[in-house]
C-alpha cells in the first residue's frame, strides 16, 4: 500500500492506495481512504501519530511505501 501526504500551511491531505489492486486499464488507482486535517505547529509528533493511526485503522502494517510533499519544514519530520 502507498500512503501519500501533502503537507501545506493550512491543511494536511492524505490518501491511501492499493497499487496492486488497481485495474490495469486505469492510470491511477482509486484511493481506499482520503482525509484532511489541519496543519498545527503546536501539535507534537506523538499527536500526529495518534491521529494518523486512528485514520488508518488496522492498515498501518500494510503500508510499504510513502510519498510526501511538504512546504512546512517544521511539520516535515
Amino acid at each position: 500500500m502507498l500512503l501519500c501526504l501533502d503537507i501545506g500551511n493550512t491543511s494536511i491531505s492524505l490518501g491511501l492506495f492499493d497499487r496492486a489492486a488497481a485495474d490495469a486499464s486505469e492510470r491511477r488507482p482509486t484511493p481506499l481512504l482520503t482525509a484532511k486535517l489541519s496543519s498545527d505547529m503546536g501539535r507534537t509528533a506523538d499527536e500526529y501519530a495518534i491521529i494518523l493511526r486512528g485514520l488508518l485503522c488496522e492498515r498501518t502494517s500494510e503500508i510499504t511505501e510513502v510519498a510526501m510533499g511538504s512546504v512546512v519544514p517544521q511539520l516535515t519530520h
